[in-house]
């Protein structure tokens, strides 16, 4: 017992071997090993299969931007060229009805105020039988001829025909000018026109010279503001003018717009 007391008193510096706990065996060093060098295979394998399916997609993508390009270059190719020369061939009397909105927009820039002054306006009866004016006759042959065409609706045919008239200061003249410019659409044109008449309040055809006036700024409008307002305040004043009626519902149509 004695010889066990003692041996028990040396454990403190030192204890016995634990008989639960297995001793390292040399063996599982190398052991231990193993699986680092497989994770290495792994990682490498890992990167190869990343690195074949990103050759795969990105040579899909390639191939399908070049098919696109050739599509695309087919698609131009069978774009039909068009035929300037053809399109400009078109004789002005054929392009007028072809530029009627094109025109509008351009002179007047709303196309509604437009159609108001287009609803309004008639051929003056002096331009379809006489002219109401001491300037009747007749005799300038380029007039005549202008005026028959544009009885016939020929109206571009009518306007070159008037140029080579020898009186175009006169007032019958400016005055079928001026209309066949607005029928042609060219407001701002009809409106320089029939700006010449109303210079002379004595003319036979100064008041409706005012009226195709006011309608060629209807036309022209928000552009021509200042004149139709100032125009038409004129025209309201007159209220025993021939046009008076008329001038109030145009106004008043206009105003809705």
């Amino acid at each position: 017992a004695q010889h066990l007391k003692n041996e028990m008193g040396n454990w403190k510096n030192s204890p016995p071997p634990n008989p639960f706990i297995e001793e390292s065996n040399p063996r599982d060093k190398k052991e231990i090993s193993k699986p680092l060098f497989k994770n290495k295979w792994f990682i490498a394998l890992t990167l190869l299969v990343i690195a074949l399916v990103s050759y795969y997609f990105f040579t899909k993508y390639n191939n399908d931007l070049s098919k696109k390009e050739i599509e695309q270059k087919k698609f131009k190719d069978e774009i039909p060229v068009v035929n300037t020369e053809e399109e400009n061939s078109i004789t002005p009397e054929e392009n007028v009805k072809e530029n009627i909105q094109k025109d509008n927009q351009n002179e007047s820039g709303l196309y509604a105020y437009a159609t108001i002054a287009e609803e309004y306006y008639e051929r003056p009866d002096y331009l379809t039988s006489t002219l109401k004016s001491k300037e009747t006759s007749l005799s300038n042959a380029s007039f005549g001829k202008a005026l028959d065409l544009y009885r016939s609706n020929k109206l571009s045919s009518a306007l070159k025909e008037l140029s080579k008239s020898e009186s175009s200061n006169q007032s019958n003249e400016i005055f079928l000018k001026a209309n066949i410019l607005f029928e042609m659409k060219k407001y701002a044109e009809a409106a320089a026109e029939f700006e010449k008449l109303i210079e002379d309040e004595l003319l036979p055809i100064y008041e409706d010279a005012q009226w195709y006036l006011l309608l060629c700024y209807t036309a022209t409008l928000p552009k021509s503001s200042s004149q139709y307002e100032k125009l038409l305040s004129q025209l309201l004043a007159q209220t025993d003018g021939f046009y008076f009626n008329k001038v109030k519902q145009l106004s008043s149509k206009v105003k809705k717009q």
